[in-house]
């Protein structure tokens, strides 16, 4: 395995781990987060309770999003990636991970522009940069095979 491959292998594995605790964290929110409260200008105790079911029902569904995100990740860099060091899997692995954290970027900071909120985009930011560096190292791992897809 080449030092490049390894490299990119870690990072996607710490953008991987990073991903399923975001997911778990949104799974198990009691109430929205503190830079929603900022971002809307209201309290969780200030918002209606029927409004509070669907915040915490839209958390649940974008946290089992996010673990689907993150189980799919570790699925491909244990499989074709690492072990059959299919070269689709190169392609897949960034594609899955920048269309959840380029989303997530973009909305975060939107909301840190346009709201008094601070949301964290720093750290979506950070994932994003990671997967492109991922992918930009295994891409000079010349030894993977052109295996199609299955």
């Amino acid at each position: 395995m080449s030092i490049h491959k390894s490299i990119s292998g870690l990072l996607y594995i710490i953008v991987a781990f990073i991903t399923a605790s975001v997911g778990v964290r949104f799974i198990t929110a009691t109430e929205f987060f503190d830079y929603h409260a900022e971002a809307s200008g209201l309290s969780w105790e200030a918002v209606e309770p029927g409004l509070r079911i669907v915040y915490l029902a839209v958390f649940k569904v974008c946290g089992a999003a996010i673990l689907a995100v993150s189980a799919s990740l570790l699925i491909m860099l244990t499989f074709p990636f690492a072990k059959h060091r299919q070269r689709w899997s190169y392609y897949a692995i960034p594609l899955v991970g920048l269309l959840l954290w380029s989303i997530v970027f973009a909305t975060t900071l939107d909301v840190s522009i346009t709201t008094p909120g601070t949301a964290p985009w720093i750290g979506s930011l950070v994932c994003v940069a990671m997967i492109l560096t991922a992918f930009v190292l295994s891409l000079l791992d010349r030894s993977a095979s052109a295996s199609p897809l299955p």
